[in-house]
């Protein structure tokens, strides 16, 4: 019988890798929390999907200009935070 990658998705592992995402995709981990990663998104659909999501959520931000927040919206936030 032949595993899918769906097989392989375990709630406390996935929960380790998406953890951890953020610094495998910027090479901030040793090599051996690489490979961990790197062989869990080849096995859970679940976890590549939610890395696949981050790169390219990533890729995009990274296109945008910068811009000024509108001045009515740094007020309202500032009120916001303020109050906290």
């Amino acid at each position: 019988m032949r595993t899918t990658r769906q097989d392989n998705h375990e709630t406390g592992i996935c929960v380790s890798c998406f953890e951890r995402l953020s610094e495998y995709i910027d090479n901030e981990l040793g090599d051996s929390g690489c490979s961990e990663v790197r062989e869990h998104l080849e096995q859970c659909v679940c976890c590549s999907a939610c890395y696949k999501t981050l790169k390219k959520t990533i890729e995009l931000a990274g296109c945008q200009e910068d811009a000024p927040v509108p001045e009515n919206l740094s007020n309202r936030l500032k009120q916001i935070l303020f109050l906290n």
